[in-house]
């Protein structure tokens, strides 16, 4: 076995400050060495509770906007700025990320522990960790998993992570 390699996490959120807070979801910005190489990671860390709200948000939005059919109609914002709004597009949004949406819960109903999403940049995915919500510790083992499977370190390797508390807290809404 190797040496411990350290995983330096900055976050904003509560999971900086405590072990066991709970969330839907995390930002993190992660820094470690591979080789001689710093390498610089942005990921999203969601829950299996994330997928299914924002599923039923999705859903939402579709039945409202497709019930609308062809319909477009202006929104009148400030100073005079008229935005056209095409219910069909909408609705083809909507149920293209509730496709997406159920995709990943059929994958977490499959026993896969973890979906990852590219789609951002490799840098910046979006990691989904089947879990109710995610505490400090599922993150953990949720970016192990990760890191690993990316190559970012070898197997076996034995993973350090530091979390960096920030000088200020963002907090986000209440669940």
């Amino acid at each position: 076995m190797g040496n411990v390699k350290k995983v330096l996490i900055n976050s904003y959120s509560p999971h900086a400050f405590s072990r066991n807070h709970e969330n839907y979801w995390d930002d993190l910005w992660l820094v470690f060495h591979n080789g001689r190489k710093v390498v610089k990671l942005g990921p999203c860390v969601m829950s299996s509770g994330y997928v299914d709200e924002e599923l039923a948000m999705m859903e939402e939005g579709f039945a409202e906007h497709s019930a609308k059919g062809e319909l477009i109609e202006e929104e009148h914002l400030c100073n005079d700025l008229i935005v056209p709004i095409n219910h069909a597009e909408l609705a083809a949004y909507y149920r293209e990320e509730a496709d997406r949406y159920r995709a990943m819960k059929e994958r977490f109903a499959a026993g896969d522990e973890l979906v990852i999403d590219d789609a951002e940049g490799k840098n910046t995915p979006d990691i989904y960790i089947r879990a109710e919500k995610l505490t400090r510790e599922r993150i953990e083992v949720g970016l192990r998993r990760y890191l690993l499977e990316r190559g970012h370190f070898k197997s076996g390797s034995c993973l350090k992570f530091v979390w960096r508390r920030p000088k200020f807290l963002i907090r986000s809404f209440p669940e």
